[in-house]
């Protein structure tokens, strides 16, 4: 077959036709996506694949993210990426490959910490009704995590809380001029995390008090004392409001000391217990404050120089008077006192007029009068924090340098926190107490309340500690307070005389007399028996001598009626009567010149005492210098108001408390 031109084009048109249509089958494989780098700002992020074929996903990265879908086909497909909140502290980053045929592309994904802040960071408002705005900055979801609001708030809305967004606050006025609003918003962003915005509300305006102006000491003023009396006059307030006051002193106008005054506008010195330092000049102020928002004023500034030294400092003591017999072995007695404020111990002031009075009353009896000379005496400062005796009956707390308390009512019991060690370490400040054998010291705590109380606390080496309230307004001999004092450290606590007084209407305990014969053999309580025949009695020695025919056996003493006796009718040991019956006397006087060394010791508990030459030969001492037989008291006594034949002890006679016995080292 002949194939003519015709049909020659005509089949190299079709062949040239077939091979278009089979290149067109042939297109090219494409693969795109819409960023190489996603950067994922909340919870979810996207990008979109595009490809003419079928692709795949995969990912790599040590962060537990999800990715969707993993594969697609030809076209335009969203891939979403979700990240847990990242609170890690460091930014994630991972890596996520498309593959498409031999096509690959790659994307970076990377989630920031998540992050929010807010502006401003705390919301202060004033005490008016109003509203304002928080700005939040943030790169993730957040919301208010709570709808509960203080009643104070009146309401909060949020706006954008897909990432930037505002909050705004509405509160109410607030009326009270004392305290702030105050409360802390919680927003939760990314799930799971949280800050909190404060949000203040300022108190009610106050008007703050007038300046107080100072009285004393005057500006300029000098030789003050160290222990100086503030005072001012008293500040006005335009609300009536009450008013306190604080002294404030200074050196160097820089520093302050603040010392609280109440609403006193008179404060004496106190605040850090000790005086002011002498011939130096100090700054002063007085600051007035109604305890309301804002209101506090300062006085005009002054400034004062004090004086000389003219008070005790805490803890400083002062010899009252130095023995002349049995120099090195002397009896020490110290004064201290409980209950005395700072101010109370300027020199000559309510301290020093107290202890001397105790010791005076002391010396003033017979026979610490005649033997005064075998004594040395000292005072020593001690500073309380407030004034008074605490009553553990009616738990009245007074804070105390050695914690002294009442147990209030009827009872005359007298204790303390301190004890023997706290009280003991204070007055071995004093060089020649701490260094005397124990035997040889007496300690007198007198504490500054008005009440009618005293107990001694003695121990069997012969310490001893007594505690006595200063009854400033005593209505009888037996409870004047000077008379407590010759009872409890003249009797208890040197003479270790046991009480003659008669408090129970029974026999005395059979199981007590053993107790009581151990503690004579200790050289106490030898002014009591439990022997009804004088001739066994501590006090035979007095049979049949010369002017002592009143020595005799009374029975009712140490607390019983019957199965014990004292040596005479009366003596200070049953009534405070300022008179010691002669035995007493006799003891008193033995225990000073045994520990003055004159004597040898002689143990009275020996039934075979009373035949010693050297009891005879103290016995002639004793008479010599005995100087007050009998009580003087006793032909003043009107039977109408006295017990009958008792001595002296009146009918409304409230006891003092028996001692506290203890054995050496028990506390």
């Amino acid at each position: 077959m002949k194939i003519t031109g015709k049909i020659l084009r005509v089949i190299l048109i079709v062949t040239a036709c077939i091979l278009t249509i089979a290149c067109s089958k042939e297109e090219a494989a494409k693969l795109e996506v819409s960023a190489t780098k996603v950067e994922v700002v909340s919870p979810k992020a996207t990008f979109t694949v595009t490809s003419n074929r079928a692709w795949v996903l995969s990912k790599k990265g040590n962060y537990n993210f999800r990715i969707a879908p993993t594969n697609g086909n030809s076209g335009t497909t969203e891939v979403s990426i979700t990240y847990a909140a990242n609170d890690s502290g460091t930014n994630r980053e991972s890596v996520v490959t498309i593959t498409a045929g031999d096509l690959v592309k790659t994307v970076n994904v990377v989630q920031p910490v998540a992050s929010i802040s807010f502006s401003p960071d705390t919301l202060i408002f004033e005490p008016v009704e109003a509203t304002k705005t928080i700005n939040v900055t943030a790169n993730v979801d957040w919301d208010l995590n709570t709808t509960i609001y203080p009643e104070w708030v009146k309401s909060i809305e949020a706006t954008g809380k897909t990432g930037n967004g505002t909050i705004a606050v509405a509160v109410k006025e607030n009326n009270d001029r004392v305290s702030n609003n105050s409360w802390d918003l919680e927003i939760v962003y990314a799930s799971t995390l949280k800050k909190q915005v404060r949000i203040i509300q300022e108190a009610a305006y106050n008007n703050p008090p007038t300046k107080p102006v100072i009285l004393t000491p005057a500006n300029n003023a000098t030789g003050v004392s160290v222990i100086p009396d503030f005072t001012w006059e008293a500040a006005t307030d335009v609300e009536g409001d009450a008013i306190d006051y604080y002294v404030q002193v200074s050196k160097d106008g820089t520093t302050w000391d603040q010392f609280p005054a109440g609403k006193a506008t008179k404060l004496s010195h106190s605040g850090t217990f000790k005086p002011l330092e002498p011939n130096t000049t100090y700054y002063y102020k007085v600051t007035a404050n109604d305890n309301y928002n804002g209101g506090i004023t300062d006085s005009e500034i002054t400034k004062f120089t004090t004086s000389e030294k003219d008070a005790y400092t805490d803890g400083e003591y002062k010899l009252y008077m130095k023995s002349t017999k049995g120099e090195d072995k002397s009896f020490v007695v110290v004064f201290t006192g409980d209950g005395y404020l700072p101010e109370h111990h300027r020199y000559g002031g309510l301290f020093d007029q107290d202890m001397n009075t105790s010791i005076e009353g002391l010396f003033e009896i017979e026979p610490y009068k005649t033997y005064r000379e075998y004594f040395t005496v000292y005072k020593i400062a001690a500073f309380s924090n407030e004034a008074g005796v605490t009553n553990n009956k009616t738990g009245v707390t007074v804070d105390t340098k050695f914690g002294s308390y009442w147990s209030g009512g009827n009872s005359t019991y007298l204790g303390t926190t301190a004890k023997r060690a706290g009280i003991y370490e204070w007055c071995e400040k004093i060089p020649e107490f701490k260094n005397r054998t124990k035997k040889h010291t007496a300690v007198a705590v007198i504490i500054n309340a008005d009440v009618y109380a005293g107990t001694c606390t003695m121990w069997s080496n012969g310490e001893s500690i007594a505690l006595m309230t200063y009854n400033r307004n005593a209505g009888s001999v037996q409870t004047d307070f000077v008379n407590t004092v010759k009872h409890e450290l003249g009797g208890h606590g040197i003479g270790r005389l046991a009480d003659e007084y008669t408090t129970s209407s029974g026999f005395y305990p059979e199981d007590s007399k053993a107790g009581l014969r151990e503690w004579q053999g200790y050289g106490t309580y030898l002014n009591v028996t439990v022997e009804p025949n004088i001739a066994y009695s501590p006090w035979a020695h007095f049979i049949d001598v010369e002017g002592y025919s009143h020595v005799d056996m009374f029975e009712g003493a140490a607390g019983y009626k019957q199965g014990v006796w004292k040596p005479e009718q009366t003596s200070c040991m049953i009534s405070n009567l300022p008179y010691f019956n002669s035995p007493s006397r006799f003891y008193i006087v033995k225990r000073i010149l045994e520990m003055a060394g004159e004597i040898e010791p002689i143990k009275m508990s020996d039934p075979q005492a009373v035949k010693l030459p050297k009891l005879k030969a103290l016995m002639d001492k004793f008479i010599e210098k005995d100087v007050q037989k009998t009580n003087p008291y006793l032909s003043t006594q009107s039977s109408n108001t006295y017990y009958p034949g008792w001595g002296g002890v009146p009918y409304d006679f409230i006891p003092l408390a028996p001692p506290v016995l203890l054995k050496e080292g028990e506390e």
